[in-house]
């Protein structure tokens, strides 16, 4: 180790609690602290600055980086290839699954109980909310979701059927009707 001038009086000072940077102020008040307060302010200050300004430099370069890999047809996050031309989502299949998996242990943790947890009291899985009244007419058995997860599910649902008939120009009730009644005309059972 060095034993420089510098070195020496920056032991001095820190020994004798003055303040190692402006050698002035008594820093013996901080607890072992070799910075006065103005000056721990200071460098408290310029270290928030920088670490603010490289997250956002970081942010920055993360989004350039998933819309290179959107652009080049690439999952946005891990960059492997998508599974077809026609995949309607930016991230691989098994991306999606651990996305879909960390949000469900997020809201699990938030909510301070599981959505098992939820279904065996008798409360919504999704949000926790009472469930909603009566049963399922082609189970038997008893909703899932309360009131207002029912209704955004089914505008969920109705939206996706739309976009599928958009896309497809078939609604998705009449292909599965087409697809069964091809499997019954050939001798198969239907699925």
């Amino acid at each position: 180790m060095d034993s420089g001038p510098e070195i020496k009086y920056h032991a001095w000072l820190v020994k004798n609690h003055w303040c190692a940077r402006c050698g002035r102020q008594d820093a013996r008040t901080l607890s072992g602290k070799y910075l006065c307060f103005s000056c721990a302010e200071k460098e408290r200050q310029y270290h928030r600055a920088y670490y603010r300004d490289a997250a956002q430099m970081q942010a920055r370069k993360n989004k350039e980086l998933r819309e290179r890999r959107k652009a080049q047809g690439l999952c946005s996050t891990c960059g492997a290839a998508l599974p077809t031309q026609a995949y309607p989502y930016r991230t691989c299949p098994k991306c999606r699954a651990r996305r879909r998996e960390l949000d469900t242990r997020r809201r699990e943790i938030r909510s301070g109980f599981s959505r098992e947890l939820r279904e065996e009291q008798g409360l919504c899985v999704k949000c926790g909310a009472p469930r909603k009244e009566g049963t399922r007419p082609w189970t038997g058995e008893a909703y899932k979701l309360c009131d207002r997860c029912w209704a955004d599910a089914a505008a969920g649902l109705k939206k996706g059927r739309a976009a599928y008939q958009e896309k497809y120009g078939i609604s998705y009730g009449q292909r599965r009707w087409n697809h069964e009644h091809c499997i019954r005309d050939q001798g198969g059972a239907s699925p």
